[in-house]
């Protein structure tokens, strides 16, 4: 037989960052409410809960508080983003998208609507 018919072996799977890991999961659990809003968290707690270093905390910290999910108040305390009922969508705006996105590919996938077949009209009839 030819090897012209077997498989490629895969590559190594790109891994994500430590930084990567601590944001997805500190991500989920706010969506989720599992850290409600007003939660209180120290870079110190999280990086030992998740047994990382300070560094990657710190750097998920940065980027759930540009993502509107964190507050930080340096030298005070960071704290998960309450959620305004005044029309912003602040932290949901990632949610809604991925709904819609969500909705979106589901109307692709969905197969065209098919018309009764000329057989079956009397029946119906």
């Amino acid at each position: 037989m030819s090897d012209a018919f077997t498989r490629p072996t895969p590559g190594p799977a790109a891994r994500p960052s430590v930084t990567d890991q601590v944001f997805d999961l500190l991500h989920d659990r706010i969506i989720e409410l599992d850290l409600p809003p007003g939660t209180r968290l120290s870079e110190i707690e999280v990086a030992k809960q998740f047994g990382v270093s300070r560094q990657p905390v710190r750097d998920a910290f940065h980027r759930l508080s540009k993502l509107g999910f964190l507050s930080i108040r340096p030298q005070r305390a960071t704290s998960v983003s309450q959620i305004s009922g005044r029309g912003d969508a602040g932290p949901l705006h990632p949610i809604r998208h991925r709904i819609v996105a969500m909705g979106e590919c589901m109307i692709e996938m969905a197969p065209p609507p098919r018309a009764p077949l000329p057989w079956a009209l009397p029946a119906i009839r």
